[in-house]
């Protein structure tokens, strides 16, 4: 995830949603997503891995700027800032716990047949 997020950050490519403001919610989603994931699997580290995130948002926004193709934008690296914090902000709910929710359902159905 982390390292699709870096090339598509930085390639040529065109916007797929021709909606105006369509690529905040694409950066939103983005790292909302990575921050939600990583937080479920780390949960000890979620600031460790918010941080990161949004370092990684503002260097990719200004990598762009060293690209022929592509500019820095700080709307977009505030999207990639709402995104980590929308995120950090579900952490703390009950949606925090889905992944080891699933973990334990899944791991309980093999452990019934082999006891």
């Amino acid at each position: 995830m982390l390292l699709g997020v870096v090339v598509l950050s930085l390639v040529n490519v065109q916007q797929p949603l021709q909606v105006q403001h369509a690529d905040k919610l694409e950066h939103l989603l983005a790292y909302g997503m990575l921050m939600y994931w990583w937080g479920m699997v780390q949960p000890p580290r979620r600031i460790h891995w918010a941080t990161a995130l949004a370092l990684l948002g503002l260097a990719l926004e200004w990598a762009q700027s060293l690209t022929a193709y592509r500019v820095m934008e700080w709307p977009d690296a505030l999207a990639n800032l709402a995104g980590v914090a929308l995120a950090l902000g579900l952490l703390i709910t009950p949606a925090g716990r889905l992944l080891a929710r699933v973990d334990r359902t899944f791991s309980n159905r093999g452990d019934a047949g082999g006891a």
